[in-house]
C-alpha cells in the first residue's frame, strides 16, 4: 500500500494535503504514510455522479463556459487535440466536470490552465514524438514503472506497473531539479492517457481507465517512508500536476507483495475516503486473482512483471514474456515488445562482464545480448530511435570484438596463427568496432551527457586505435569515391547532401500507390513503402532505410542497399537500369 500512496497523492493528489492527527514519538512514518494517504483520498474521488439528461446540460454548460473565456479562439483547437489524446467525444469534458463538483465554470478554468500547460510542457507533440520524449528523458532510468498497452488486457484498460523496490526517491529528487521532474511526470501521465484514448478508438467506446499496479515486492517500507516523509514538500509539489491536469485516469489500483505495515496505513486512510474511492483499491500480499483474471492469466501477469527489469537477475522472466531463449515475443505490442527485448539484453551484458576469462560461453552472452538490442533498435526507429537499445546494442559488440581481439593476440602469441590470418581477423573485428562506436554515438546523441554512454565509447575509441596500431584501420576511415553526377543517365535527380551518406539520388517514374499497408510496420519507412514495386516490374523503390543488420559502410555499400527494395532479389531487380548504369562504376571502386 505504501507505494500506491506514495504515486497515488504524486500522480493526483492536490497541492494542498493536511493530515492533522499527532503520532507518539518514533512513528513519523506513519505520519508520512497517512499524508500520502490523505492525498490519494483527495485525488480519487469521483463521486458526483449524473444521470443522461443532467450530464447532457452539465456538458453544453461546459461548452458555453469554454466559449466565454477570453482566448478561446487560441486554445481550441488545443482542446481538440486534448479531446483526441484522451479517446475522443465527451470523456475529457466529463472528467473535469466530476472531478470538480460537476461545476461548469469552475471546469472551463481548469481546463484552460490545463491547454496552456500541455503546451508549456511539449503534451501536444504526436505520439512518436511524446514516446521519443519519455525514453530518452534523463529522468526515465531513475523510473522504474512500465506500460501494459490496452491491447493486451481484455477490457482495453492500459497497466501501468511499477516495482516500488527500484524507486530511490531522495536520490532523484537530488538528481534534478523540481522543474525538470514535473516535466517528466507530466510527460508519463500524458502517455497513459494517450494509451487509454488509443484503447477507447480502438474499442469505439470509453475505456474506463487505467489499472495501476504497484509491486512492493523486495521494498524496505521503512527506509521508503521515510524518504516520503523527509521530501513529502517536493513531492507533493512535483506530482500535483496529476489531479489538476490528468483527471479521473484511474479505473482500479492494485498493491502486490504488500508489507505488513500496509494494513495499519490503511486503516488510517480508509476513512478519508469514500466507499467508491475505497474499491478502487485492492491491497494484496501476493497476487490477488481478480487482477490475474482482468490481465488475461498468470502468464500476462509475469509478462507484466518482466516488463521492469530487476538489478542481477536471471534471464528466464524474459525468456517466458517472449516465447523462449530465442524467442522474439511474436504478436506482442512495441510498447510491451520494447522493455522486454531491452531488459533481457541488459541481462546478458550483466552475465557476461559478471563472467572471466575470454571463453565462448562469454562471447555467447555479449551475443544474445546484441540479437535483442538489435531487435529493439529496430523498433524504436519509429519512434526516433532508443538510447537504451542503442546503448546496449554497441555495448554488446563492444564486447564480442574485445573478447576475439584478444584471443587473435594471445592466439598469435602462442603461435597458433600466423600474421596474415591475424591480421585478416583484426580487420573484420575493426569493422564490427566501427558498427560499435557508430550505435554508442547515436546513444549518445539521444542522451547527451550520459557518463556511461561516453565511458563506453571511450573504451571502444581505445581499442579502435589498438586495431589500427596492429595494422586494422577502421573502415570509416577508409577513403570514399567522389560522386559524378555528370555520369548519370539525363532522367537521374541527384542532389548533394553534407556527406556521401546524405546524397539523394532519385528517378522520377509513374508508380502505382498502393492500397493498404501490411503489418510488418512498413508505414515507418515514409512515403516509399506507399508505392507498388514488384521484382518483375522495370523499376523498384527509390529509397529504403539502412537495415540496422546490415550496417551502411561506404559508398558501394549506399548503392547495394538498393537490393533490400520491395520485390527486388538482386541488384538489377531492385534499381532502376539508368541508375544501375550510373552506380555501377561506383560499385566496383
Amino acid at each position: 500500500m505504501l507505494g500506491v500512496l506514495l504515486r497515488r497523492s504524486l500522480i493526483r493528489a492536490p497541492a494542498h494535503v493536511s493530515f492533522p492527527v499527532r503520532h507518539r514519538r518514533g512513528h513519523s512514518w506513519l505520519a508520512a504514510a497517512a499524508v500520502a494517504g490523505a492525498a490519494l483520498a483527495s485525488a480519487s474521488q469521483c463521486d458526483s455522479e449524473l444521470d443522461d439528461s443532467e450530464e447532457a446540460t452539465a456538458l453544453a454548460a461546459l461548452v458555453q463556459s469554454l466559449r466565454r473565456l477570453a482566448d478561446w479562439a487560441s486554445l481550441e483547437p488545443a482542446w481538440r487535440q486534448f479531446r483526441h489524446a484522451r479517446g475522443g467525444g465527451d470523456a475529457c469534458a466529463l472528467a473535469y466536470l466530476r472531478t470538480g463538483g460537476n461545476d461548469p465554470e469552475a471546469a472551463a478554468v481548469r481546463i484552460a490552465d490545463t491547454l496552456s500547460f500541455r503546451q508549456a510542457n511539449g503534451l501536444v507533440a504526436d505520439d512518436a514524438e511524446l514516446w521519443r520524449a519519455v525514453e530518452e528523458h534523463p529522468a526515465r532510468d531513475r523510473w522504474p514503472f512500465a506500460y501494459l498497452p490496452g491491447s493486451e488486457v481484455p477490457d482495453g484498460s492500459p497497466v501501468c506497473y511499477a516495482r516500488l523496490s527500484q524507486l530511490q526517491v531522495a536520490a532523484t529528487l537530488a538528481a534534478f531539479d523540481e522543474e525538470e521532474l514535473m516535466h517528466f511526470v507530466a510527460l508519463w501521465f500524458e502517455g497513459a492517457q494517450r494509451l487509454l484514448g488509443d484503447s477507447s478508438r480502438r474499442r469505439g467506446d470509453p475505456v474506463r481507465g487505467t489499472y495501476d499496479v504497484y509491486d512492493c515486492a523486495d521494498l524496505s517500507a521503512w527506509s521508503f517512508l521515510s524518504e516520503v516523509r523527509a521530501h513529502r514538500p517536493a513531492i507533493k509539489r512535483i506530482f500535483a500536476i496529476g489531479s489538476e491536469h490528468f483527471p479521473d485516469l484511474l479505473y482500479k489500483c492494485y498493491v502486490l507483495n504488500a508489507p505488513t505495515v500496509a494494513a495499519l496505513v490503511w486503516r488510517c486512510v480508509a476513512p478519508f475516503m469514500s466507499e467508491q474511492a475505497q474499491a478502487k483499491v485492492c491491497i494484496s500480499r501476493g497476487v490477488p486473482p481478480e487482477l490475474a483474471e482482468a490481465l488475461g492469466g498468470e502468464a500476462a501477469v509475469r509478462r507484466m512483471v518482466a516488463l521492469v527489469s530487476e538489478e542481477g537477475e536471471g534471464v528466464e522472466p524474459y525468456d517466458e514474456a517472449l516465447g523462449g531463449p530465442n524467442g522474439r515475443g511474436d504478436g506482442l505490442n512495441i510498447g510491451t515488445l520494447l522493455p522486454l527485448l531491452n531488459n533481457r539484453a541488459a541481462c546478458h551484458l550483466e552475465l557476461a562482464d559478471a563472467m572471466s576469462g575470454y571463453g565462448e560461453e562469454r562471447v555467447h552472452a555479449y551475443k544474445r545480448a546484441s540479437y535483442d538490442a538489435e531487435d529493439a533498435a529496430k523498433l524504436s526507429r519509429m519512434m526516433g530511435g532508443n538510447a537504451k537499445a542503442l546503448f546496449r546494442l554497441g555495448r554488446a559488440t563492444l564486447g564480442v570484438q574485445s573478447l576475439r581481439s584478444r584471443l587473435v593476440d594471445a592466439a598469435e602469441a602462442r603461435g597458433q596463427t600466423d600474421a596474415a590470418e591475424a591480421l585478416r581477423l583484426r580487420k573484420v573485428a575493426a569493422k564490427e568496432v566501427d558498427v560499435s562506436i557508430m550505435h554508442l554515438k547515436s546513444a549518445l546523441q539521444l542522451q547527451e551527457g550520459n557518463r556511461s554512454i561516453s565511458d563506453k565509447l571511450d573504451e571502444a575509441e581505445r581499442l579502435q586505435a589498438a586495431l589500427e596500431r596492429r595494422g586494422a584501420p577502421p573502415p570509416s576511415k577508409a577513403p570514399t569515391p567522389v560522386v559524378r553526377p555528370e555520369k548519370f543517365a539525363a532522367s537521374v535527380v541527384f542532389t548533394p547532401g553534407d556527406s556521401w551518406m546524405s546524397n539523394k539520388v532519385a528517378l522520377p517514374l509513374p508508380v502505382p500507390k498502393r492500397g493498404e499497408l501490411d503489418a510488418r510496420g512498413e508505414e515507418a519507412y515514409g512515403e516509399d513503402a506507399q508505392y507498388s514495386v514488384a521484382a518483375d516490374q522495370p523499376h523498384g523503390a527509390l529509397s529504403t532505410p539502412a537495415q540496422a543488420d546490415t550496417h551502411i559502410q561506404s559508398p558501394d555499400e549506399f548503392v547495394m542497399s538498393f537490393d533490400f527494395a520491395r520485390g527486388g532479389n538482386s541488384l538489377g531487380e531492385g534499381i532502376p537500369g539508368a541508375l544501375v548504369a550510373a552506380a555501377m562504376p561506383m560499385a566496383r571502386v
